[in-house]
């Protein structure tokens, strides 16, 4: 059988008979093949809104920014998206470094893990002018890939602490807007 070649950038109108190939339309296509299961979201869930606090500790502090997943087999993955406001203020004084760090710290069964931790004020801290209480706003977004390998409900908290003080006079808040999202995905 003779090959032949169209020159031609684009074709149009071409109608590919249903008895040479399955779901020939892209319109009919339903579902992948078997054998095509990676990288799908299996279930995906959000937390907005949550806790409000504050904290002047150079050890870690739960925020009770949290949401929980209980993923369907235990081979899945769990991607944890966090967005949040926090800010470091200032009291008394006159200008210090303020360097605040975050984790995520994962619980299943009543038994913790931490996942992750991370800069949130830019990797060299903040100046606070303290003599004018002023403050340091930072909008961070942790992500951390998880493989908790279970079927068990799964809670992903956010836990926050001063990793540098300068001054003894900072103190951190987290209230506004806060996200968790947290998707099951296949490997």
């Amino acid at each position: 059988m003779p090959i032949t070649r169209l020159n031609t950038s684009s074709l149009t109108g071409v109608i590919i008979p249903n008895t040479s190939i399955n779901n020939a339309s892209l319109n009919s296509v339903t579902a992948l093949p078997s054998g095509i299961d990676t990288g799908k979201v299996v279930q995906h869930t959000t937390s907005q809104g949550g806790s409000s606090g504050n904290s002047q500790s150079t050890s870690y502090v739960a925020t009770g920014i949290k949401h929980s997943i209980t993923p369907t087999s235990s081979s899945n993955k769990i991607l944890v998206l966090f967005n949040f406001n926090v800010w470091t203020q200032g009291h008394t004084g006159s200008y210090y470094w303020a360097k605040s760090t975050a984790k995520i710290v994962r619980t299943i069964g009543g038994t913790s893990a931490d996942l992750f931790s991370g800069r949130v004020n830019g990797g060299g801290g903040a100046i606070i002018p303290a003599y004018t209480y002023g403050f340091s706003l930072s909008q961070p977004a942790l992500n951390y890939l998880d493989a908790p390998n279970t079927t068990a409900e799964t809670e992903y908290e956010l836990y926050l602490a001063f990793e540098e003080l300068q001054s003894s006079n900072g103190t951190h808040y987290w209230n506004g807007q806060k996200n968790v999202t947290l998707m099951e995905l296949i490997p």
